[in-house]
């Protein structure tokens, strides 16, 4: 089913003109869905410094994706000085686990070396809106398995375990008459019997170790009985910033035979393709996925990596299942 053809369904959400402290981006959207007529999907939402502040909208899946309320104060600010998620937060994942909802995060510090590092936080909530951390550092950081830093979490149930998808860090790539260091990246895997504590090796579920021509991002994945789709973001490791050919597009694949690594990925195909001048034309990236009846919708974002908001498509059910 999820290699078919998506339906996209327009823009949700866009940094507003009039907001306090909002002042770019619409990043990384997550979805939580609350029941057939609710979900709540949380992004990352910048300020003029910028520093990344956690937000959320509350929308009707079954009328449009229409707007029920958009929440206007942050659920998880930025950390204090001096933290791993100092320099602001995005959201990776959310999840119940045991009755309360985990809220799964990229925590960014700035460096005066590279651009920044990054490792994975974890809040959590009784109502989905009130979050506070569940420890004061990150649960999955730099370490003898990360050297760089790890991002970008996707968490879900595999089995009687958590697992937990996310971004490893390479290395970062220069390039001659580029003014900046690029980062280089791939996905691995680790498991977790609650969420917090995770195994110390990892597994890479795309390719080999070395640096290549492509960048892999934001994993996010569906598991059945018997299947786990698989889709992250895919782009160039130099030219794809500001409408180049390099960008983020979606990609779409299947857990191998053995449940060892991602086969099979190709980018998806949109029946009703963006155009150049659209919010989503430049780019789409950071899919997150979810059922609704026997479809599956996609949240994602467009032109600069989320600075013009976030949107969603659809893909029907096979008519012949």
């Amino acid at each position: 089913m999820a290699a078919g053809t998506w339906v996209r369904h327009g823009r949700i959400v866009a940094p507003p003109s009039d907001h306090p402290w909002w002042a770019t981006h619409a990043q990384s959207p997550t979805i939580l869905p609350l029941d057939d007529r609710l979900w709540r999907v949380y992004f990352g939402a910048r300020d003029a410094q910028p520093l990344s502040r956690i937000m959320c909208v509350d929308v009707d899946p079954s009328d449009g994706m229409k707007i029920v309320r958009l929440h206007e104060d942050p659920v998880l600010e930025h950390g204090p000085a001096g933290r791993f998620d100092c320099h602001g937060v995005a959201p990776g994942a959310a999840l119940t686990v045991d009755g309360r909802i985990y809220l799964y995060y990229t925590g960014a510090v700035r460096r005066l070396d590279v651009p920044y590092t990054m490792a994975i936080g974890l809040a959590v909530s009784d109502d989905g809106l009130n979050f506070t951390r569940a420890c004061d550092g990150p649960v999955r950081g730099i370490g003898p398995a990360e050297p760089y830093f790890s991002g970008a979490p996707f968490v879900g149930r595999a089995g009687s375990e958590l697992e937990l998808w996310y971004i490893s860090g390479l290395g970062w790539s220069h390039r001659a008459g580029e003014p900046r260091e690029e980062p280089v990246y791939n996905i691995r895997r680790v498991t977790s019997p609650d969420g917090i504590s995770w195994s110390a090796r990892s597994e890479l579920m795309l390719g080999d170790d070395a640096i290549t021509e492509q960048v892999v991002a934001r994993p996010w994945v569906l598991r059945t009985s018997d299947a786990a789709e698989v889709w992250y973001s895919a782009r160039a490791s130099h030219g794809f910033r500001d409408g180049a050919p390099g960008a983020y597009r979606i990609w779409h694949g299947r857990m191998s035979s053995d449940d060892s690594h991602v086969a099979g990925a190709s980018p998806i195909a949109y029946a009703n393709p963006p155009g150049g001048d659209e919010w989503d034309g430049e780019m789409q990236a950071y899919g997150s996925v979810a059922r609704h009846g026997d479809d599956l919708i996609m949240f994602y974002n467009g032109n600069g990596f989320g600075r013009t908001g976030f949107g969603y498509a659809r893909l029907a059910a096979d008519p012949g299942r």
